[in-house]
């Protein structure tokens, strides 16, 4: 009798016991099926926000490059040809647009607030994470760099020697200039002093643009993932 009793006490506590380890079991597994939604709602809205940026730095940088080819475009012709052969709105034109650069700030707020919080490993693709990373710890860095390269030399050589050098013209307005003065311009251009300045600046703006050109590359394939990854 008092063994029966025993047998059936047994049995309702491994019955119990199980239920309780089922129970904890099931627990366990809903509390990380939504800790694993969590994740996939705070990577989606992190990858968006990543987008967000990146749409806006592509757009920054494809007007750079843009603006670049141009200011290539025009050293090459100021470098290779004889200034008194070129007519005078093509020669206003041509030196106007070396005198600016383009410096590049791009939108990191994201990338920074995920740095500082240490949250990287929600984004479940590896390959993307580290694309991430690599595009703004690598290739802003480079167009940083030769961004002020680049603008230091437009800045303190090429601005500086048409101020010492060119006559004084409204809004940078050469093709407004008298006769005597548009002959005083086409002088100081063809000057090797300054074909020399040009040739630094254009060496300076390719290796510029070459930065640019990856990292809107980069940048356009990163958002591409970032689609598809948002999608899944």
């Amino acid at each position: 009798m008092k063994t029966n009793k025993s047998s059936r006490n047994l049995r309702y506590f491994l019955a119990e016991l199980l239920i309780l380890i089922i129970g904890i079991t099931v627990s366990f597994a809903l509390n990380d099926y939504r800790q694993s939604k969590k994740e996939e709602k705070q990577e989606k809205l992190l990858l968006s926000s990543f987008k967000a940026d990146l749409a806006r730095d592509s757009t920054v940088l494809k007007f750079g490059v843009d603006l670049m080819d141009r200011q290539i475009e025009a050293a090459q012709k100021i470098i290779t040809t004889d200034p008194n052969t070129v007519p005078i709105d093509s020669l206003n034109l041509n030196t106007v647009t070396l005198l600016s650069y383009v410096p590049f700030n791009p939108q990191s707020i994201t990338y920074e607030e995920m740095k500082s919080l240490g949250n990287t490993h929600i984004i479940a693709n590896d390959e993307l994470a580290k694309d991430i990373i690599g595009l703004y710890e690598a290739s802003y860095a480079n167009i940083a760099e030769w961004s002020s390269i680049d603008g230091d030399h437009v800045k303190n050589k090429l601005i500086n020697y048409t101020i010492n050098n060119f006559p004084f013209a409204l809004n940078l307005n050469f093709a407004s200039l008298s006769p005597q003065d548009q002959r005083e311009l086409v002088k100081s251009i063809d000057k090797d002093e300054f074909k020399h300045i040009v040739q630094w600046g254009l060496i300076y703006k390719n290796a510029t643009k070459a930065t640019f050109d990856s990292a809107l590359v980069s940048v356009r394939s990163i958002i591409e993932t970032i689609d598809k990854s948002i999608e899944e």
